[in-house]
């Protein structure tokens, strides 16, 4: 009975100099206090620091420091790898990885995207939210789904398309982005142009509303049978582009006014090659990231969306082009070592030896990082290969190659988490102040 008690005495005597260190805490100046909790990655603040005490669980969960967070915490890339079901191959689950750069060496850190084995397939992300594919194998089907990934809660499930998409992850294109100005989420997807755009406002619209394409006469359309619509470059959050079977034009969206719209490429002297670019977002505007030989890359920014004004931001040079070895093996998180996606391949001396700068008409864009200084090229090879991942640096003309097991349909999407949701008007408050930040 006496070491019952005594039990009693330490564990209450433990809690109360537990609650004493909280309530010190506080004691700081408010300012500093919130500055440093707000540094803290946003999936340690909700494992953690929202468990220590009421006040903590309300300051992390108040919208003014969500979005003081979202400043701080680190954005990267999703890197989406198929894991095809045997049942059906057309709506496969996915296994993500999040791609970061170090600040401090030119090198990546690749680590598991949330809790789950196996996800959909990833279309979208916007303030931290992102549009899935999710396969229904009793109706081998799929449908569109948005979550958020650092909470692990499925937000919405959208209803079937009215132009009959069965959402087959490469058989059409799909975004999610944010309307600033009504501070609600839409979704924009495109299957068939001759059938037109179809839009769904999350919170308030209960079927599709089908908006029309840009094309004015029928000799507009695509009519080439490889074509595909691919998910969009989403700008600032409420701009979308897509790459187009033209070497004239663009076709643009923005979710403030919903019209669909095209937007012209740069001019050059030449007629320009519609397989030899991508469009990607950088440092907040969309940039156009040409293939001009397999010696040269020319990137432009679109420094004026209204007024359709391209500028050339930079020109990459191979004989000026600093080329290092193979990237780190220790970058990568494989817990699994199952071999189904994403491991670095092992920094061998021969490998080292047999590494040479690419051809650039073997490039081809990704994304970017570091706020759009540094570009992520994928190298294309035949298919079924595993194909490399370059990273050239803007600023330093360095180019670093780093073997990756990445096959066919492999994704990458921009993404910066945070716990934002939209289940008040505040936070549809936050989420236009996040839509802002740039990656």
């Amino acid at each position: 009975m006496g070491q019952r008690k005594l039990k009693l005495i330490n564990k209450l005597k433990n809690r109360e100099e537990h609650e004493e260190q909280v309530r010190t805490l506080p004691k700081l100046p408010e300012h500093i206090f919130i500055e440093i909790l707000s540094k803290i990655p946003p999936k340690i603040l909700r494992d953690t620091f929202m468990l220590v005490c009421k006040s903590w669980y309300r300051l992390i969960r108040s919208f003014e420091f969500i979005e003081k967070n979202a400043v701080y915490h680190k954005p990267g890339i999703i890197v989406n790898f198929l894991v095809a079901p045997n049942y059906y191959t057309e709506f496969p689950y996915c296994k993500a990885k999040f791609l970061q750069i170090d600040e401090k060496e030119f090198d990546i850190k690749v680590t598991n995207l949330g809790k789950a084995r196996r996800m959909g397939y990833i279309r979208s992300s916007c303030n931290g939210l992102i549009l899935v594919t999710e396969p229904r194998p009793r109706t081998k089907s799929s449908a569109l789904c948005v979550k958020n990934m650092l909470t692990g809660s499925v937000l919405t499930d959208l209803p079937s398309c009215p132009s009959g998409c069965l959402h087959s992850y490469d058989e059409c294109g799909a975004g999610l982005g944010f309307n600033p100005l009504t501070k609600q989420y839409k979704v924009v997807h495109i299957y068939s142009d001759g059938y037109g755009f179809e839009i769904f406002t999350i919170g308030s619209d209960k079927e599709w509303r089908k908006l029309p394409t840009p094309f004015e006469e029928s000799y507009e359309r695509p009519y080439d049978m490889d074509f595909r619509w691919e998910e969009p470059v989403l700008i600032n959050g409420h701009v979308f582009h897509w790459s187009f079977e033209s070497d004239e034009y663009i076709i643009s969206m923005d979710l403030r006014d919903e019209k669909i719209r095209k937007t012209n490429l740069p001019v050059y002297m030449s007629k320009i090659k519609k397989k030899d670019y991508e469009l990607v977002e950088m440092g907040g505007k969309l940039s156009f990231v040409y293939r001009v030989s397999s010696s040269r890359i020319d990137v432009w920014v679109l420094t004026d969306f209204g007024k359709q004004v391209w500028s050339k931001q930079h020109r990459i040079i191979a004989e000026s082009t600093n080329f290092l070895t193979l990237g780190s093996s220790s970058a990568m998180v494989e817990e699994e070592g199952n071999g189904d996606g994403g491991e670095i391949s092992e920094n061998r001396e021969e490998e080292k030896k047999k590494d040479k700068l690419p051809d650039f008409l073997k490039l081809f864009v990704v994304a970017t990082l570091r706020n759009g200084e540094v570009i992520v090229f994928r190298r294309f090879r035949n298919p079924g290969n595993n194909d490399p991942i370059y990273l050239y640096d803007m600023k330093t003309g360095e180019m670093r190659k780093f073997k990756m097991k990445m096959k066919d349909g492999t994704g990458f999407i921009p993404h910066r988490s945070s716990l934002v949701s939209w289940t008040t008007e505040s936070e549809m408050d936050l989420s236009a102040n996040i839509s802002n930040i740039s990656l």
